[in-house]
């Protein structure tokens, strides 16, 4: 019978390990590895990084396990430094067991095998997915075509072409192809080819020249490998300039082709289809798309529509153009009040582009369109985006447009994915990415909102909007009053000095510094009546509360008797924001019945069930309107209604708005306010003191 050797076996080596912190070290770096990646998985997205790094930063992880362990086992912190365990082991006069050091050795040279041979498995496996790289071997950005001539003409004739071809491409659906407004930015610009497919997350980059000399096009284009920066193929293509359009199928067929990707009888056809016969039509289409890209901006929308219909007078049979024209009408209706007549001229463009090309894509996108804006029909609208992604499956904007229907629908992570989805088409684009930061805003997913926006600063850093949202972010979530004004300052030189005003005119409103509010919010040209009605009221100040709601209620009744001169059935999203607006008009000029009467009706009109986005704004409003005509328990019960589900609605503006402070001091406010987002530690002190019961 063998003796057991004091210490020894496993007890012994478990013992031992335990002792030399081994155990605590292997779960303070199980720790770090998580954070590490979870703060890349939200970060890496959002700074258009490609998935492949974080599967870099797992493979590291792995391997690194082991070296941690050992290290730990070798070595000790102690009061005297980092020393040898062995020679802690001797100063405190114990003795080891050989066998435990022998059997160490064991375990952590398997263990480190196990991990080395699992981390191997997942490179072949992740390389295989993606062809050897970072990207797909069929995944493509076409960059900007340089103008040879380099004239005001032929400059829109150059950029028209570069759009098509990506265009065409995206209807192949074994492609990834990355969407215009990621590879504008490469225009001019001297990045290396390499820079940019880690950039855009490609595989090739198209390289393209366009000359244009009496009539007669040529076209040059270089095919590149984005990992060896070695050219596939070169290409020259010389036409008509009537012809133009073979060279976009040309192209697309000749890339389809070089990258070894399944071109359906169904795509191939798609790719060869003219849209038009006309030239000057094309060209007027082409500069109805440019002006429709800065479509936030109501005088490009209008002259959007003034292409648009240029183009379809010049070619009557020309669908596409048809079908543009239907949705930049769409958008004048459903953005900007007092174009009612607008719906009723969408619907006859919209009914030409159906007789025309019913199947096509860019019908589909208009169909869907109108169904979303004109009727608020959710089912119809997503059943037209999803047909337009099967016909142009890399399209960012299809892809889009289903999420946007997902998240009303309240499917609000398969909205995500979907966004998600068209951003890996469309990494540099700034309305994604500011789509991206509302939604998961609403989701209370406040810190990935807020990497968007620094996303959408970083790209678009002449618009006012992300910066706008980004102080407002900080503010609504986390009650930061202090920590907002200190971005909106580091942000001034970059705001209009309106917009600065309006911001701290907000942030003053939230922090109970009224009179500072009235001040900001007088001093800018284009008054927030809603705000600063509400800071009048708030002060006391009723007949200039109430001339502010009457500002606010005018508007809404214009726009409520715009959607009647339509004469068609009114769109229900359209009814519902104006009537809300009414009902904050006329709680603040104190006619209760009517106040409610509005609110209960943008309720009705579009409900949480119907609409998840606006539904849930409309609660809130009710809430709002509800608490301003000392309906407290009823204000607290549609309050709590809207904090249960995604909305623009948070726990910090319940805390701070002024609005609110007749329900504070309330029993079910503090049930309200229990197991939500915000860290009330956090709250500014001002904040703190005037929400205590």
């Amino acid at each position: 019978m063998t003796e057991e050797r004091p210490g020894g076996g496993l007890k012994g080596f478990v013992r031992e390990l335990r002792r030399r912190r081994v155990f605590r070290v292997a779960v303070v770096y199980a720790a770090g590895v998580f954070a590490v990646l979870q703060v890349a998985d939200i970060v890496f997205p959002a700074m258009g990084i490609a998935e492949a790094y974080i599967r870099v930063l797992v493979l590291f992880s792995l391997m690194g396990f082991p070296i941690t362990m050992v290290v730990a086992w070798v070595y000790d912190l102690t009061p005297a430094g980092i020393i040898r365990t062995a020679d802690a082991d001797a100063r405190e006069g114990e003795t080891v067991d050989p066998w435990v050091p022998r059997t160490a050795r064991i375990v952590l040279a398997v263990l480190t095998g196990v991990l080395v041979l699992g981390a191997g498995y997942l490179s072949w496996r992740w390389a295989g997915e993606t062809g050897g790289g970072s990207a797909s071997p069929k995944s493509v950005a076409v960059l900007p075509f340089v103008d040879v001539n380099a004239t005001d003409s032929t400059a829109f004739f150059t950029n028209g072409l570069h759009d098509d071809v990506i265009s065409q491409l995206s209807k192949v659906g074994d492609l990834f192809v990355i969407s215009r407004t990621s590879v504008m930015q490469y225009a001019g610009t001297p990045t290396p080819i390499p820079e940019i497919g880690r950039e855009l997350g490609v595989r090739t980059v198209l390289e393209g020249s366009v000359r244009q000399a009496g009539g007669i096009v040529r076209v040059d284009t270089r095919l590149i490998d984005t990992e060896t920066d070695q050219t596939l193929w070169v290409e020259s293509y010389e036409r008509d300039r009537s012809d133009v359009f073979a060279i976009q199928g040309e192209i697309a067929q000749q890339i389809a082709l070089a990258l070894e990707a399944e071109l359906s009888p169904e795509e191939a056809e798609r790719i060869r289809s003219v849209p038009t016969e006309d030239p000057s039509a094309y060209a007027a289409f082409q500069r109805g798309g440019l002006h429709m890209d800065r479509q936030e901006n109501l005088d490009d929308a209008l002259t959007g529509v003034g292409y648009f219909e240029e183009a379809v007078g010049l070619d009557p049979e020309f669908a596409a153009a048809h079908a543009r024209l239907a949705r930049a009408r769409m958008w004048l209706y459903w953005k900007w009040p007092g174009y009612g007549d607008q719906l009723t001229l969408a619907v006859e463009a919209l009914d030409r582009a159906v007789e025309l090309a019913p199947g096509e894509a860019e019908t589909q996108l208009a169909q869907g369109y109108f169904h979303l804006y004109g009727r608020g029909d959710l089912d119809r609208a997503l059943e037209h985006f999803r047909l337009a992604r099967q016909l142009r499956p890399g399209d960012a904007e299809a892809m889009a447009a289903v999420g946007l229907v997902l998240r009303r629908q309240g499917d609000w992570e398969a909205a995500v994915g979907a966004l998600n989805d068209a951003m890996a088409q469309d990494p540099r684009s700034y309305t994604l990415t500011v789509t991206m930061a509302g939604t998961l805003t609403r989701m209370r997913r406040f810190d990935e909102a807020e990497a968007y926006l620094d996303q959408a600063i970083a790209l678009a850093p002449a618009l006012r909007e992300p910066y706008r949202d980004k102080v407002l972010l900080q503010m609504t979530s986390r009650g930061d009053t202090a920590g907002a004004r200190a971005t909106l300052e580091g942000y001034a030189s970059a705001l209009d000095p309106e917009v600065t005003l309006e911001l701290e005119g907000i942030l003053a409103y939230y922090r109970g510094d009224l009179e500072t509010a009235v001040d900001r919010l007088t001093r800018t040209s284009v008054r927030n009546h809603r705000v600063l009605g509400l800071a009048y009221h708030a002060l006391g100040r009723l007949d200039l509360a109430v001339a502010q709601g009457d500002s606010l209620g005018m508007a809404a009744t214009a726009a409520l008797a715009s959607l009647e001169e339509s004469g068609i059935a009114l769109q229900p999203g359209l009814q519902a924001r104006a009537q809300a607006d009414l009902a904050l008009a006329e709680a603040l000029g104190g006619r209760r019945r009517r106040a409610f009467r509005a609110a209960l009706a943008a309720v009705e009109i579009l409900p949480l069930s119907v609409d998840a986005v606006d539904g849930a704004d409309h609660l809130a409003s009710l809430g709002l309107t509800l608490a301003l005509l000392g309906e407290h328990d009823r204000a607290l019960e549609r309050l709590d209604s809207a904090l249960a589900v995604p909305s623009s609605l948070t726990r910090a503006e319940l805390m701070m708005d002024p609005a609110f402070s007749s329900l504070r001091m309330l029993e079910g406010f503090q049930s309200v306010m229990a197991g939500g987002e915000l860290d009330l530690a956090g709250l500014d002190a001002g904040s703190a003191r005037r929400t205590a019961p």
